[in-house]
């Protein structure tokens, strides 16, 4: 069954504002290749690139229940190899890409509204002033990591590579079984009460 992202804003007191985006999230082929040299014939469309079982074996991490309980899901450092409190990423190590799809301004401003509004795109990351990699559609592994201002987070989020593709970093060293969080940055507007966005079963076009 698809699986589809919505957005609205409803601000009673600018009734013209309001903006709706929905859209159908991404479903791609698991791209781990197993010991005997075939890839997962698995499908994902959320955590991309890998499916559930092999995000722990390629990038040391799962998806979970937040340790913040209004969050949802988490990403979590998971590596059996380092026992229960191991150190699985130390300070400075890559962790997994952010995986989203990349958009330009004008795309980014028809889904969720241009800069005067003030919103916030839940799952888009800066890469360059006119181009942004947004999880909305293609829920890539990297956008599921919370939030924690930025003395509390543990991640960070690298350069662009020269595909213009951003990757998450270990801040400090992080131990096997800790819940991964981002700092979003100080422009982000968090739980605006006219804000919605979910991401469920049904279609609402």
């Amino acid at each position: 069954m698809p699986t589809y992202f919505h957005f609205w804003y409803q601000n009673p007191r600018r009734p013209d504002d309001d903006i709706i985006f929905n859209g159908e999230l991404e479903s791609l082929r698991c791209d781990f290749v197993k010991l005997d040299g075939q890839r997962c014939k698995r499908r994902c469309v959320i955590g991309l690139p890998c499916c559930h079982s092999h995000l722990p074996i390629k990038y040391h991490i799962e998806i979970k229940k937040s340790s913040i309980d209004v969050a949802g899901k988490g990403l979590f450092a998971k590596d059996k190899s380092h026992g229960d409190f191991g150190i699985v990423f130390k300070k400075g190590d890559k962790i997994c890409p952010y995986y989203g799809e990349l958009i330009d301004r004008e795309t980014l401003d028809d889904r969720y509204g241009n800069d005067k509004l003030g919103l916030t795109a839940p799952y888009a990351v800066a890469v360059h002033r006119n181009q942004f990699e947004d999880g909305a559609l293609r829920r890539g592994v990297g956008s599921l990591i919370n939030h924690k201002p930025r003395g509390q987070a543990n991640c960070e989020l690298s350069n662009p590579n020269k595909n213009n593709r951003i990757s998450i970093r270990a801040l400090k060293n992080i131990r096997n079984g800790d819940e991964l969080f981002l700092s979003y940055g100080r422009s982000y507007q968090m739980n605006l009460p006219y804000v919605h966005y979910d991401t469920n079963n049904r279609k609402y076009y």
